[in-house]
């Protein structure tokens, strides 16, 4: 047993070394409302508070929080670190620094003894939100705290097994719209017989109403953009919509992509015409463009604004392509809905 503890204590001490050779000096800063989140939990908690865990899951963020605020800094995802489970798709990460991010933050939870009594009530789990930037199902898990900051609210077992099962299951299929609606209420905002009035920006873009490609809805809109560079056609449908007491916004989307370089589908909120006032969300992951099917839900908290759009008076949503290089896109999409 003795041998056993040495060789412990010789590797914790070698990997220790190595991270702070590879990892010490921490990236280019987050946005200046991460670094403000990371800045109100350090003014109101102390540096290196033993009772506070601090969540967050990308490289950066994680180096920033260890020299804002030391102490207990997870870096992963939320569910597993409340569920006490080892999320092996961060221990077996391809990208290094993120390997040894997640064993770093495991090892040091596992040295304070926090990992064995994570559900006792002894700890206070915050989340800097424009750090960790939480999805639909983990905001299930969350209340506001302040400045920013959300924090880790009671929850049964049953309900955190269940929360967790519906995360890893949304995880696995690509479809957080899906697992999401046993949690909230979801409205349409294009019916089907609606789906006739989609209209493009340009000639380069083509719409219609087709077949359903899910078993949520009965029609959904097909769109192929022929993107030139630097240049965003938008699908647009034209209405009056007050999304004021709404939180969410979401659809089914199925698509393939014939470009290289950076490209990026973006949902556009239309305050006003011309483009003068408008709300909207770039989907940068080039993965939602493989051909399978994705169920998306978009926080309207995250959305960025131009000019000063109103969300109780929205007169468009439009879906369009921007693209560096160029290139086809086809796409459909299908069960438009918001959610509150």
């Amino acid at each position: 047993m003795l041998a056993i503890a040495i060789m412990v204590i010789i590797v914790s001490a070698e990997f220790s070394a190595q991270f702070q050779v590879d990892f010490a000096v921490p990236w280019s800063p987050p946005s200046q409302a991460g670094l403000s989140e990371l800045a109100w939990i350090r003014d109101h908690f102390g540096f290196d508070n033993p009772s506070v865990i601090i969540v967050v899951r990308d490289p950066s963020s994680y180096l920033w929080a260890l020299a804002y605020n030391g102490g207990l800094i997870y870096f992963g995802n939320l569910l597993y670190l409340l569920s006490n489970r080892t999320d092996y798709s961060m221990l077996n990460n391809s990208d290094p620094q993120v390997r040894s991010d997640y064993i770093g933050s495991i090892q040091r939870l596992w040295t304070y003894g926090v990992l064995k009594k994570i559900d006792s009530g002894n700890y206070l789990i915050l989340l800097p939100s424009a750090l960790y930037n939480p999805d639909v199902l983990e905001v299930q898990a969350l209340a506001a705290y302040g400045g920013g900051v959300l924090s880790v609210r009671q929850m049964t077992n049953v309900s955190l097994q269940k929360l967790f099962a519906a995360w890893t299951l949304a995880r696995s299929t690509n479809d957080i719209l899906g697992a999401a609606r046993s949690y909230l209420a979801f409205n349409p905002i294009a019916y089907c017989i609606t789906y006739s009035n989609w209209a493009s920006t340009s000639s380069r873009t083509t719409v219609g109403v087709a077949q359903n490609f899910t078993n949520v809805f009965p029609c959904s809109l097909h769109v192929t953009a022929m993107a030139v560079k630097d240049l965003a056609d938008y699908a647009f449908l034209n209405g009056t919509w007050n999304l004021k007491n709404e939180s969410y916004i979401g659809f089914y989307f199925k698509g393939t992509a014939d470009s290289t370089g950076t490209f990026f589908l973006t949902v556009l909120l239309g305050g006003a015409p011309n483009y003068t006032s408008y709300y909207y969300y770039d989907v940068i992951d080039k993965s939602l463009w493989d051909g399978k099917i994705h169920g998306l839900v978009l926080q309207l908290s995250f959305f960025q604004s131009r000019d000063s759009p109103d969300l109780s008076s929205i007169s468009s949503v439009q879906f369009g392509v921007y693209s560096v290089e160029g290139g086809v896109f086809d796409y459909s999409l299908e069960y438009v809905v918001v959610a509150s």
